[in-house]
């Protein structure tokens, strides 16, 4: 048995659960591999699951709880961003119906679902598997972690050497060309604009109004 502690937790679980933010994410070994646990919000973390896919996890489980499907898009958009960007396989599975007698488990929307990157050697949209709609159910989906092996080596930079963090000087760079002189393309240069010049009407002193 495994034990993982949130990461980022929204106020209205700490205020309802009274829960506190863990301080640890590591992967985690089991009989089927490497795997990393991303609870709820910790999906939108680009440094944590990161973190899990260089300790050699392929497999990003997120389970949820959401209440309205606003709130469940975003984790899916935020998990399938997760899925490309290292590229790992990431599995979101959440409660459905409704809890009666406990705090802050009232209606609840889910929709499971296995997603991936979106190339040749994965599912063309990113989908591999998809549950019905807020829907109690099982899902079960074909994987191929030496496809995961394949992607990270043979890419045009491996994905563990990637740094998160950009250099110091990378958006300081100097333009890699001079500024083109229209002279040495045969163009006249453009004249100087000229301020257009107005005349504002006055206003008659004598006019009276009634």
């Amino acid at each position: 048995m495994h034990h993982r502690a949130k990461i980022h937790i929204p106020e209205a679980e700490s205020r309802t659960w009274s829960t506190c933010s863990g301080d640890a994410a590591d992967a985690l070994e089991t009989d089927c591999g490497t795997i990393g646990i991303l609870l709820g919000q910790d999906v939108e973390s680009p440094e944590l699951a990161r973190r899990l896919v260089n300790q050699g996890a392929g497999l990003l489980f997120t389970p949820h709880c959401t209440t309205l499907r606003e709130h469940y898009l975003r984790l899916r958009h935020a998990a399938q961003a997760r899925a490309l960007e290292n590229p790992a396989y990431v599995i979101l599975s959440g409660n459905v119906g409704y809890l009666q007698g406990v705090s802050g488990m009232g209606s609840q929307y889910a929709q499971n679902v296995v997603l991936s990157a979106c190339d040749f050697s994965h599912s063309h949209d990113g989908v591999i598997g998809e549950g019905a709609a807020n829907t109690e159910m099982l899902l079960v989906a074909d994987l191929q972690p030496e496809i995961l092996c394949q992607t990270h080596t043979r890419s045009a930079r491996p994905t563990w050497s990637r740094e998160l963090t950009p250099p110091a000087d990378l958006f300081t760079a100097r333009p890699r060309y001079k500024r083109l002189n229209p002279q040495h393309l045969g163009v006249a240069p453009s004249p100087a604009p000229v301020a257009p010049a107005y005349s504002v009407p006055m206003p008659a002193s004598n006019r009276s109004y009634s």
